[in-house]
């Protein structure tokens, strides 16, 4: 595969419901990781702050952004 990269982003700890969640933050890093175009973008690490439904649905519209 010479001259082929595979360009990989990931994004983790956002803890959407945390008191310190700040969602302008992480549009501003989801706009830095489009700007790379990545093949894949790997998100892990604690989506929430406690893993209630309330805090799943904002992380996945804040994430939605991603393909």
């Amino acid at each position: 595969m010479k001259g082929h990269h595979l360009r990989i982003a990931q994004i983790s700890d956002i803890h959407c419901g945390h008191p310190y969640f700040n969602g302008e933050l992480l549009d501003h890093a989801i706009d830095e990781i489009l700007e790379l175009k990545p093949n894949l973008v790997v998100v892990a690490g604690d989506l929430t702050s406690d893993g209630y439904a309330p805090e799943f649905r904002q992380a996945k519209k804040c994430l939605d952004r991603l393909e």
